[in-house]
């Protein structure tokens, strides 16, 4: 072993992170306790380090209250005191959104002023001083009310000038955990590249950091509102890159040329799929919610509808053919997706939806991936699907188009005489 080098493992580090994530997982299990026993909880957790023991040997008690600065563990933020903190913020968001602002914020002053005066006289009292030093780690009350002061005295502040525009703070607020994640490798950055830095610069990078982080914010909104046109400029060659258009066997389910003349791609997206049966009909529409996918299938020259699959925009019985292809996960109320086609579809018509076949290794691995990146898709099985088309007297058939999708035909039975 060359010198200097340490033959002890390496300690397991618990920082800030850990902290804000066990306060998000208590918040979620007290999210409907009542108001009181929120507050309540909120408190006892707060002041914690001054009624749970911690005297190095008790374990859960230095790791939850006080935090372990040696040994193998290492904590830097203790967890019950912020976690607290956290339930003491639910409490007032629970107050705003019911709009009854907290009755605290009508005594940010006093507060403020009590903080001072235990600051400047907490140290006489030696019994109490505990309680009076101005301390972070763990955080004591004086560090707490001090704390609380300024954030209520802030809030008192914003609220008194109406003339404010609050959507940038709002828009942080809606994204303040990747906020706080990005700024801290954005300042680090900055001190690689500035430091030493004069004194007068450091408001000007606060200020361009919170600018930064709004222009983040309003970008990671605006994907989120259209995450498809967001993929659309790349979506077809993914799609082609990894055989998930189909073209030839639904051909094979589709009417003779000259046979009809009207055919509905429904969450069509780019209308890629559209448009390889475009000779074949003499209308060809494509309905997605994505404006951004409409806008490149209006370059394929195609019928581009902007609109939902759960209330289609089109009489009934206008369509000779209603396609859907791997995209009925992506629609939230599938039963309802499916009767909207049905109702579109010419008696003697089809419905051709290819999807997904989750009962497969590859199927799960495909619904996780969508979980992660896209969103909470909901995959429907051959069965579920075949018994939803089957309410609707549409005739079924299922095939196996790969080894990852399947192809569910339903065609629509005439009306008798």
């Amino acid at each position: 072993m060359p010198d200097g080098f340490s033959t002890r493992p390496a300690p397991v580090y618990f920082g800030v992170l850990f902290a804000l994530g066990a306060g998000m997982m208590v918040c979620a299990l007290s999210r409907r306790l009542p108001g009181a026993w929120l507050a309540g909880l909120a408190a006892l957790l707060m002041l914690s380090p001054h009624w749970m023991p911690s005297d190095g040997v008790c374990f859960a008690a230095d790791f939850l209250t006080h935090g372990l600065y040696e040994g193998r563990v290492l904590v830097w933020y203790p967890v019950m005191p912020w976690t607290g903190f956290a339930l003491l913020g639910l409490f007032f968001m629970r107050r705003r959104m019911a709009k009854k602002p907290p009755v605290i914020l009508r005594v940010a002053s006093p507060l403020a002023w009590i903080a001072v005066l235990l600051l400047a006289f907490g140290y006489q009292f030696p019994p109490l001083e505990t309680w009076f030093a101005f301390c972070k780690y763990p955080p004591t009350l004086l560090f707490l009310l001090a704390t609380l002061a300024v954030l209520f005295l802030m809030f008192d502040a914003l609220m008194k000038i109406p003339v404010l525009n609050f959507s940038a703070l709002r828009l942080l607020g809606r994204h303040a955990l990747a906020v706080y994640l990005l700024h801290l490798y954005v300042l680090a950055l900055a001190a690689k590249i500035l430091a030493p830095a004069p004194l007068w610069q450091v408001p000007l990078l606060a200020t361009g950091v919170c600018v930064l982080m709004v222009g983040v914010c309003a970008w990671r909104e605006k994907i989120r509102a259209d995450v498809f046109g967001f993929l659309a400029p790349g979506y077809d060659a993914f799609m082609r890159a990894f055989g998930l258009y189909h073209v030839k066997t639904l051909e094979t389910f589709l009417p003779a040329p000259g046979d009809a003349r009207a055919l509905l791609d429904v969450a069509g997206g780019t209308g890629w799929m559209a448009s390889r049966f475009a000779s074949r009909f003499q209308r060809v529409t494509v309905l997605d919610a994505s404006e951004g996918m409409l806008r490149v299938a209006r370059r394929r020259n195609l019928e581009a509808v902007h609109g939902s699959a759960l209330d289609m925009p089109f009489s009934d019985a206008a369509f000779d053919v209603v396609l859907c292809t791997d995209a009925l996960h992506h629609i939230k109320n599938a039963k309802r997706a499916v009767t909207e086609m049905a109702r579109v579809v010419k008696p003697g018509g089809v419905v051709l939806i290819q999807e997904f076949h989750i009962r497969s290794a590859a199927g799960w691995c495909v619904e996780k991936l969508e979980h992660l990146f896209v969103d909470r898709s909901r995959f429907i099985t051959p069965g579920e699907l075949q018994t939803l088309m089957a309410r609707h007297g549409l005739s079924t058939e299922t095939r196996r188009v790969s080894w990852l999708e399947y192809v569910c035909a339903g065609r629509k039975q005439p009306k008798s005489p």
